[in-house]
């Protein structure tokens, strides 16, 4: 792939999600050397900013770079704008000059924040059809090849984490859809390769559940739970227990979707205004709140507060009629002092009555 860039323009497509690769005519395996390649890669992954050569250096030998690393980064970096890569000097490194539309990372990005919002705004076919776009542009692990030479990033963790959850936002909106049974393949292959993933175990229950195979989504858990326990000592997270607890009594409801949204909560009436002032109390929703908001401050004690008693069920159930569909990751923090205080009072009433 010796001058590779040359007389492409900006046609030329790089992609990181998988293999590395330039173009759909020609293989990256053209740049000469593992060195090559993986400046090259880790450029791509840093598109947006310059690279210092301190830190690409550190990049290609992250426990101990031979005494000659500094040269051979130069040489490296040398070697790919002599073949036309668009890298121009910039505070006290490299930039790669390339538009979004030529990298697959790009778009996989520009897509996943436009699902999110789709997601948001409760459309939830348009965000099935965005999320699965943006999963077609997937061709393995990031930078498989070379993962297989024993270059591990972060940034290559992280990415491979963001596919999964693009997965588990489409599965999401399959199933505000009421699309349980068309899932559960992707789901079954995502499991087996990430047992340990509780959200896609998760999910994978319900949709066995829905489809009439109650047992199998309760054998899945028991499965989830000693990988768990085996592995890291751990047992499941409450929301995946509450969600066993559901399935096993026949409590798991299907989402009903909203007929109409409602950007400001304090416009939202549940049926009753006691349940309404406890979800308000209890999730710290204030009136001028945004039902983006509400969703960030409430959406995990939904999922992990089960609780016993008609109150507390009266306030999941207004919980989420306030949240009306919409679904927004926040920090665990702010969550778990939510989870504490609703726990406290669901304890508080058991003791009461």
């Amino acid at each position: 792939m010796r001058r590779f860039l040359r007389g492409e323009g900006p046609t030329t497509m790089f992609r990181v999600l998988g293999p590395l690769d330039v173009s759909e005519e020609q293989s990256a395996a053209g740049v000469r050397g593992l060195r090559q390649r993986a400046a090259l890669a880790f450029f791509l992954l840093h598109h947006d900013s310059p690279v210092t050569v301190a830190r690409l250096e550190r990049a290609l030998w992250p426990f101990e770079a031979p005494p000659t690393g500094r040269q051979m980064v130069y040489n490296a970096v040398h070697a790919l704008r002599r073949n036309g890569l668009p890298l121009a000097k910039e505070s006290g490194g490299y930039r790669l000059r390339i538009t979004p539309e030529q990298l697959d990372l790009a778009c996989f990005r520009t897509l996943l924040a436009r699902g999110e919002h789709e997601l948001g705004t409760a459309d939830w076919a348009a965000a099935s059809r965005t999320f699965a776009a943006a999963l077609a542009l997937w061709r393995g692990r990031t930078l498989a090849d070379l993962a297989e030479q024993d270059l591990c990033w972060p940034e290559m963790a992280a990415l491979d984490n963001a596919r999964l959850t693009a997965l588990e936002c489409r599965v999401e909106a399959e199933f505000r859809l009421g699309r349980y049974r068309e899932v559960i393949g992707e789901l079954e292959t995502a499991v087996a390769c990430e047992p340990l993933r509780e959200r896609l175990c998760g999910q994978l229950m319900q949709a066995l559940y829905h489809s009439g195979r109650q047992a199998d989504a309760l054998g899945l858990y028991r499965r989830t739970r000693a990988d768990l326990i085996e592995r890291l000592g751990l047992e499941p997270s409450p929301e995946l227990r509450g969600l066993e607890h559901a399935i096993l009594n026949h409590e798991l409801a299907q989402p009903a979707v909203p007929r109409q949204r409602i950007g400001v909560v304090e416009h939202i009436r549940p049926a009753h205004d006691e349940p309404e002032r406890l979800v308000r109390e209890h999730a710290g929703i204030e009136p001028g709140d945004r039902t983006e908001v509400v969703a960030a401050k409430v959406r995990w004690v939904v999922r992990r507060v089960l609780g016993s008693g008609d109150t507390a069920a009266r306030v999941r159930g207004h919980v989420i009629d306030l949240l009306a569909g919409v679904r927004t990751d926040e920090t665990l923090c702010a969550s778990a002092l939510l989870l504490e205080k609703i726990t406290q009072f669901h304890r508080a009433e058991v003791l009461s009555g």
